[in-house]
């Protein structure tokens, strides 16, 4: 009687009023345990989690224990769909294996479109379940020196996308385990491939990827060279460089990366190739480092990233620093000319001052953030920015767009006096815009002003402003920072992140 009178009651909460279908959306950004703490909630909501297949198809055992009885759960909710799966990564005394893994991994396996964190072959999982997975396309390995990868792969005729960790002591080893990736049997139908932990001469990982050549997305995590320095007469003309959609080096070394973006090598880096580098080294560990043929339009500075961001007519470049960040001292990388750059955008309230952007010739649009100064500081002042050195090093500018942000600090959310703060930004817009007035003699072209702090300080110079420029505005309400131009995403393999970053 209870139980009716609870859920009379439920059906007029708001959430429940809800399509089981919405309901079922809304469950979708749970894991696989808070979906079912939410199908415990209350009878409708256990209709919907349960009625929503595709809530349980992610077997990640690498956060969880997953039972025999859970496995069997999954099994029977998830339908037909396939399933992601995910292992769990133990290493106790230097070794590496699967724990954890429950009796009905093989029903689970041949229903796996995607596997992550396989040791291959663990001594938790035995040879005929790990070649019990037929409509796998998506495979993330840690190789072992008693690993049979190539048997694997043959096996396994979908595999399009595949991310190898080499767990190796020594470059006979790693060399022995990198042959295994055979481009007989994938050479025609590997579209993505991420290589870790491999200290290999990049001449032979070079000689090796020749044979790919249906490849899109190459990335290497954590490789290092032993050609102490990058030499042309070894150097391996491969054409799968110059067909990636994709190329990523994170946490390699400078030798190492070189070796495949040097500008004099015989495969320049495709017009239509996305390039990561990161960290990027500084200007003067490797020279010459690397160079695009074709210029940049267009850079954004994230300075919480570190990290210039690059757009060229058909592809991206990222390049993340390693070391200082700092505006007053930020120099620009000197691999890609900035001549050609007509956009630039930076975030997180930080002005570059008008010197650093001499080198900005072609300049037609800028945008940036900004947050006053605090009084008695000589940074963080518009004027540093908006001034007649601008005037004189952009005289192609036409757009301009200032997000003005309010501090977000202690002082907001604690009793400490908050400090004032210097903020005449009306009369420095005014002043820039008449001095490109005088200098250019004529009108600004449009300027967008984004103000969160004091939007309603304009309105008295709205007259001035408007005569000062053909097109005027101001924007109220809380400024969201993004992107402009999103950089293309690796595939996500949902690897154990702890044995993919750096070294042993």
């Amino acid at each position: 009687m209870f139980a009716a009178l609870r859920r009379e009651r439920n059906v007029f909460s708001p959430v429940n009023r809800f399509p089981k279908e919405i309901l079922g959306h809304i469950f979708s950004y749970n894991d696989l345990q808070s979906t079912i703490q939410a199908s415990a909630v209350c009878s409708l909501w256990r209709t919907a989690a349960i009625g929503s297949p595709r809530l349980w198809t992610c077997v990640d055992m690498s956060s969880r224990v997953i039972t025999n009885e859970m496995a069997q759960l999954i099994l029977e909710r998830s339908g037909d769909l396939p399933l992601d799966v995910r292992f769990r990564v133990v290493r106790p005394l230097a070794q590496y294996f699967n724990a954890a893994v429950p009796d009905r991994i093989a029903d689970i396996l041949a229903r796996a479109k995607s596997v992550s964190n396989l040791v291959a072959l663990s001594e938790n999982l035995r040879d005929n379940h790990v070649y019990s997975a037929p409509i796998m396309t998506s495979l993330h390995t840690l190789l072992l020196g008693s690993t049979d990868l190539k048997k694997l792969l043959r096996k396994h005729q979908h595999i399009r996308h595949l991310s190898v960790f080499l767990a190796a002591s020594n470059s006979a080893s790693e060399t022995r385990r990198l042959a295994q990736i055979d481009a007989t049997h994938l050479g025609k139908r590997l579209r993505t491939l991420h290589l870790s932990n491999i200290s290999l001469p990049p001449s032979a990982i070079q000689r090796f990827l020749v044979n790919f050549a249906s490849l899109e997305e190459l990335s290497f995590t954590g490789c290092s060279s032993r050609e102490a320095e990058y030499q042309d007469a070894h150097y391996v003309a491969s054409e799968v460089q110059t067909r990636l959609w994709l190329l990523s080096f994170k946490a390699c070394t400078p030798e190492f990366v070189v070796w495949f973006l040097h500008p004099d090598g015989p495969t320049p880096i495709s017009p239509t190739t996305n390039l990561l580098v990161d960290p990027t080294p500084e200007d003067d560990e490797v020279k010459p480092f690397f160079g695009r043929q074709e210029p940049a339009t267009f850079l954004y500075i994230d300075f919480a990233q570190k990290s210039f961001t690059y757009a060229h007519e058909n592809a991206m470049t990222r390049l993340i620093r390693a070391g200082e960040f700092d505006p007053p001292s930020l120099y620009f990388p000197s691999y890609i000319p900035l001549e050609a750059v007509r956009v630039l955008s930076w975030s997180q309230c930080v002005p570059l001052s008008a010197a650093q952007l001499e080198s900005f010739g072609n300049l037609s649009e800028l945008s940036f953030s900004y947050h006053p100064g605090y009084v008695g500081s000589s940074r963080n002042q518009l004027s540093s920015i908006l001034n007649v050195d601008l005037v004189a090093n952009c005289p192609n500018l036409t757009y301009l767009e200032v997000k003005f942000r309010r501090h977000l600090g202690r002082h907001e959310s604690s009793s400490v006096q908050p400090p004032s703060y210097k903020d005449d930004s009306e009369v420095v817009v005014t002043m820039f815009l008449e001095a490109w007035n005088d200098v250019r003699g004529s009108k600004f072209g449009c300027v967008s002003l984004r103000d969160e702090v004091k939007p309603q300080r304009w309105s008295q110079y709205t007259p001035v402003l408007q005569a000062l420029t053909n097109i005027f505005e101001v924007v109220s309400g809380m400024v969201v920072e993004n992107e402009p131009i999103p950089f293309p995403e690796l595939r996500q393999f949902h690897a154990d992140s702890s044995l993919l970053h750096g070294r042993r």
